[in-house]
């Protein structure tokens, strides 16, 4: 698959426009798909499609696998939090080392490009448990539409009520002790960015529409928990510090934030992050991302690659979700993808029910 099409593909949220007029589908759009894709899948995979079979037989792999997951919850870090409560998400930044000329090591130094095993430790980071969780989430929730099994409708609302409402195992809705540097502080508004799974895990459960598995008091206590988050990510300093930020960090910001504003149905609050985005976001399209894919201030931070496969699917969420038509999409793809990608970009849309049945990862016929 080209660069261009995982894009497209990755897109999470696609537009503000009403549901299908579906019994399929349930009252509130699923954002993770383009309107109309889940019913266009449907329909190749009963003409016998080659390639939406190719697909749903990739995601019913995936979904097997995801049966197999222990539902992660941050409970299970050793270390504790400033707060002194394990309930809240904690982590500690990945490109800062300890200082060999300290006796404590603190603070720690920045290493660019450089991750300190340390933030990947499960026992003093949630990192990897949170990143888990949507990912799980989500193509648990696309197998039980697909296929209306059971099994995979219980799995995924057992992992989402494991983060997010069991008493004994839920997160507490706020990240303030994300991405800390040792020596320095408790917590960063970069953290912010290891959170942007938990929308993608909240909009997936829409998806267990009509399943025993997922009750209505456990999708009011979802959003209630939704609600205090937004709140915090639109008011907090860490919120706004993540939301000033001019690289990837804070284009996943609008994201996320309007992800979790569009599921909550705080569709005011959508529109407003959408519109700012799309005027404060645009410079990153044109000066920040040249044709060769290079994000000069993430490229200070991190490697290439992730700025590469973070920053651009970014831009495409927001763009998609102030409703841009699909040859406006064209048209910028075109002029941030390398030459080489733009012949075979052209045509992409005819692909979108595939790519995204196998979550962005289309099985191709050839």
């Amino acid at each position: 698959m080209t660069l261009c099409r995982i894009l497209l593909a990755l897109s999470v949220l696609l537009h503000l426009g009403p549901c299908l007029n579906s019994a399929a589908l349930p009252a509130r759009p699923y954002y993770g798909a383009r309107p109309g894709a889940l019913e266009k899948s449907k329909a190749l995979l009963a003409s016998g499609d080659e390639s939406a079979t190719k697909a749903l037989k990739k995601l019913m792999e995936q979904a097997n696998k995801a049966l197999l997951i222990m539902p992660p919850s941050v409970m299970e870090k050793k270390k504790v939090p400033p707060s002194g409560d394990k309930h809240d998400y904690m982590s500690i930044a990945p490109y800062f080392w300890p200082d060999p000329a300290k006796p404590n090591g603190q603070p720690y130094l920045r290493k660019d490009g450089k991750v300190n095993p340390e933030s990947r430790d499960p026992d003093a980071n949630d990192t990897l448990r949170a990143r888990l969780l949507g990912d799980a989430t989500e193509t648990l929730a696309l197998a039980y539409f697909f296929t209306k099994e059971e099994k995979y409708a219980t799995h995924a609302a057992k992992l989402v009520r494991t983060w997010f409402l069991d008493p004994a195992t839920r997160m507490t809705p706020h990240f303030r002790f994300a991405q800390a540097v040792p020596g320095v502080n408790d917590g960063r508004g970069t953290g912010i960015l290891e959170a942007r799974s938990f929308a993608v895990a909240a909009d997936a459960v829409v998806l267990l529409a009509g399943s025993p598995s997922w009750s209505v008091d456990d999708q009011n206590t979802l959003d209630a928990w939704g609600n205090t988050y937004l709140d915090w990510l639109l008011t907090s300093k860490n919120g706004a510090d993540e939301c000033a930020a001019k690289n990837n960090h804070g284009t996943w910001y609008d994201v996320q934030a309007a992800h979790w504003a569009l599921v909550l149905g705080r569709k005011d609050v959508a529109k407003k992050i959408i519109t700012l985005a799309a005027t404060k976001r645009v410079s990153l399209i044109s000066a920040k991302i040249p044709s060769l894919g290079l994000c000069h201030r993430s490229m200070k931070a991190s490697p290439m690659r992730f700025c590469r496969h973070s920053g651009r699917p970014a831009l495409f969420s927001v763009m998609n979700a102030t409703r841009t038509s699909y040859a406006s999409i064209r048209i910028i793809v075109a002029s941030v993808c390398s030459s080489s990608h733009r012949d075979e970009e052209l045509g992409v849309s005819d692909l979108a029910p595939q790519c995204h049945l196998a979550r962005g990862r289309r099985v191709s016929p050839s």
